[in-house]
């Protein structure tokens, strides 16, 4: 076994654990401290080395004996090792998985899909015809923005150049937002971090921009349709590129990674391979699980004439065996010989498909994602998958606040000048949640929302404007309601207060003097104890019938 050379410090005393045992004293007693420390130590490492080569060894994980071949030590296991050299900087590996296994390509492609499908819910005060420009214009880039996204987490990181006429024709000078021509073309060349991209050192040093501390300028290897000159570089400002990223690691990793993130078969690499040999093994065993035996009369002999290179010998072995498949039929006969004898040994297949939606379960949760989407199946009926779609919907909104607002940040307001639109000053949006409630679920919450509204409103505990606003609240949820502009709001307003200045009239009432009149008889005085409370209740039959009445 190779060993290090080791330094370690004892008592001052600094000690080399490869060197040669000193030799001691006959008398150890008489021995220096730094002699009896070395021999120690010399032992120990002896010890070791013993135990490592005639035992069992423990390394990440997985047990080690050389003699038995088992563990690391048994050719056909990848056993669980651990490195420092990620699998994100091995392209050409990422990209036969990402063409062969169409298992690591629904986890990359599903999710980038399902990042971008539902859209987003924009919050501004912009006319909603307006809005829905904006929307559709999104929407005609989504499968653009979903390729940038599938780039990103198949190697960890990739850039979307922004083609847009601002009036400029030096990309590498910051773009224009104010220029931008209203309803131009805007479109997006994407490639991955790997090809056809490079990055300046230089980076962006305003903390104040979206692109803080990543690179300044990028060079795009693009085609410019000459034939003399099919291919040019050009450099281009931070302010005129997507930035598409993928999970981030750790800080001095991010440094190895130049600022990009981490390819998503990084963690699950491991996972992926164990699937796969399972497979093959099992394919491998369903193949040798029928084992059919064949006793011939003098086999020892041909068999040895087979060892020597006897053709003869060969060739009488495969024409028996050829005559025997070739009449054996659907009805499992087999001709032979009366003296030769037949038998079939049946290996049962118990627990197989145990392992193998275990090893599912596995890629599933490595992958972030419920069975149904990665393989298809409902085996215990869609109702089991309906916890497993809450929180993978949740999975999907962490990943578009940690990974697609920095892209929207920058995109939505170019798409507002695009569209001829002022950008809001409160422009805000959220991500539409994938996991859709049903249309009857839909419509009892309108009616218990609108219910609960209308009630407070009623009692005086909710102005109708309030009311209004609540109710804009729930349409991205429900759909209903999601056309509600200002208009609307300040007709509430001005219903409410009407409705104050109604109550004030009515409180304001003169409901008569209290001196009696000439020829009126003189009430009593116990009749007059309770003028307060019967005035209360007069004024307030008074204005609940007139609200009635409108």
């Amino acid at each position: 076994m190779d060993r290090l050379k080791k330094n370690t410090l004892i008592d001052n005393i600094e000690i080399s654990i490869s060197d040669a045992a000193p030799k001691m004293p006959t008398d150890i007693s008489k021995a220096s401290v730094e002699q009896r420390i070395k021999m120690a130590t010399k032992l120990m490492d002896d010890a070791l080395g013993m135990s490592v080569s005639n035992g069992v060894s423990v390394k990440d994980g997985s047990f080690n004996n050389s003699r038995l071949k088992l563990g690391i030590s048994d050719i056909n296991l990848n056993s669980g090792e651990y490195f420092t050299d990620m699998i994100t900087f091995d392209r050409m590996t990422i990209i036969e998985l990402y063409h062969g296994n169409w298992i690591f390509r629904r986890i990359i492609d599903r999710v980038a899909q399902d990042m971008w499908s539902h859209g987003i819910a924009i919050k501004c005060d912009t006319d909603p015809v307006e809005l829905e420009n904006v929307y559709k214009r999104l929407n005609r880039l989504n499968s653009q923005l979903i390729y940038g996204r599938e780039q990103a987490r198949l190697f960890g990181g990739a850039a979307s150049l922004i083609m847009v006429d601002d009036g400029e024709e030096d990309l590498s000078k910051p773009l224009n937002i104010n220029n931008i021509k209203p309803h131009s073309p805007i479109r997006l060349y994407t490639t991955d971090r790997w090809y056809g991209l490079e990055t300046s050192t230089e980076l962006v040093t305003n903390f104040k921009s979206v692109d803080f501390n990543t690179p300044k300028y990028y060079t795009f290897y693009l085609d410019n349709g000459d034939s003399k000159r099919s291919t040019q570089f050009t450099r281009v400002h931070h302010s005129r590129v997507l930035r598409h990223t993928n999970r981030r690691t750790v800080r001095m990793m991010e440094d190895r990674l130049m600022g990009w993130g981490l390819s998503e078969l990084e963690h699950i690499y491991q996972t992926l391979l164990a699937h796969t040999t399972m497979n093959m093994s099992s394919v491998s065993l369903v193949g040798k699980s029928l084992l059919e035996i064949v006793k011939v009369s003098g086999m020892r002999g041909m068999m040895s004439g087979l060892s020597m290179g006897n053709s003869g010998a060969q060739a009488q072995l495969g024409a028996q065996l050829a005559a025997i498949n070739n009449y054996r039929n659907i009805n499992d006969l087999v001709l032979i010989d009366k003296d030769d004898e037949y038998d079939r040994k049946e290996l049962q297949l118990n627990g197989l498909n145990d392992l193998l939606q275990n090893e599912q379960e596995l890629i599933a949760g490595a992958a972030e994602m419920p069975q149904v989407l990665i393989y298809g199946q409902t085996k215990n009926g869609l109702g089991d998958n309906a916890t497993e779609m809450v929180f993978y919907a949740q999975t999907i909104l962490g990943k578009q606040e940690a990974e697609l607002r920095v892209e929207l940040d920058k995109l939505l307001p170019i798409i507002f000048k695009v569209e001829g639109l002022e950008v809001p000053s409160d422009l805000d949006y959220d991500f539409n949640s994938i996991n859709d409630m049903e249309p009857d679920a839909k419509v009892n919450l309108i009616n218990s929302v609108a219910g609960a509204i209308n009630t407070l409103t009623e009692a005086g505990l909710m102005t109708k404007e309030t009311g209004l606003a609540e109710l804009k609240q729930y349409s991205a949820i429900t759909g209903f309601g999601a056309n509600l502009a200002e208009r609307d709001l300040e007709l509430a307003k001005q219903m409410d207060q009407q409705s104050g200045e109604e109550e004030n009239e009515l409180s304001g009432m003169d409901l008569g003097s209290n001196e009696p009149q000439v020829g009126e008889e003189q009430p009593e005085d116990n009749l007059t104890d309770d003028y307060a409370e019967v005035k209360e209740k007069v004024l307030k039959n008074k204005f609940f019938d007139r609200k009635k009445r409108k």
